[in-house]
């Protein structure tokens, strides 16, 4: 009989979670290039109505030739369709959630954004910026306690890549970049003053749309 089934790559370089579990901390512009075509990603996925919710190191897939695949999409939500919760409960990894996420609240790209932040601030110095005995206190500290600066936690990450983590971990979320795209944009802008080649995270084609930012309510 005939069946219906899905087939996809296998992805041989691991995650972003394991690299940094490896190697704790990671190369700064190794970081913002992964960071790049994450953004690119969020960028096309954003563009097409689509918020993610679950952007963490483990569903970063990198390949041998060190490109990111943003992966799992299980629980990500259409912009018009609003759905934010299942069972009254918010949806995500408490690590990553942003502050609106963390609150059951409306959620755009922005939150996307958001959890990419912590993702680059993880991989710069090897811990996320919140950390809690449970789901509840990692919660509470996204919405109302500020992030360590990472010029305080190691005064070797370079400034300017150290001000783009923290403008994406924002509490508002019109603070933090509109776009993917914008994102992308200002980290390829710093690995050009590392002097570190850009051409395998070249922006997608179509990319500079701006999308649709608006959540509906439930």
């Amino acid at each position: 009989p005939e069946a219906v089934y899905t087939v996809m790559p296998y992805i041989a370089g691991g995650s972003f979670a394991d690299r940094v579990y490896v190697h704790k901390s990671l190369d700064p512009a190794a970081v913002a290039a992964t960071a790049v075509q994450v953004a690119c990603a969020l960028d096309h996925a954003h563009e097409r109505g689509i918020v993610h919710r679950d952007v963490k190191p483990d569903n970063i897939l990198l390949d041998e030739a060190g490109n990111a695949l943003l992966t799992d999409f299980g629980i990500a939500t259409a912009l018009s369709h609003g759905r934010l919760t299942a069972t009254g409960r918010a949806m995500g990894t408490p690590h990553y959630m942003s502050p609106e996420q963390a609150m059951g609240r409306l959620v755009d790209g922005r939150s996307d954004l958001y959890a990419l932040g912590v993702v680059m601030y993880e991989g710069l110095v090897g811990f996320p910026p919140f950390d809690g005995a449970d789901a509840f206190s990692v919660g509470y500290k996204h919405v109302h306690e500020a992030p360590v600066p990472l010029a305080d936690v190691d005064s070797s990450i370079p400034p300017d890549l150290a001000k783009l983590v923290m403008r994406c971990l924002s509490k508002e979320p019109n603070v933090r970049h509109a776009r993917g795209g914008d994102l992308a944009d200002a980290l390829l802008a710093f690995l050009a003053t590392t002097g570190a080649g850009t051409s395998s995270v070249a922006r997608p084609a179509g990319s500079a749309r701006r999308p649709e930012l608006a959540a509906q309510r439930p």
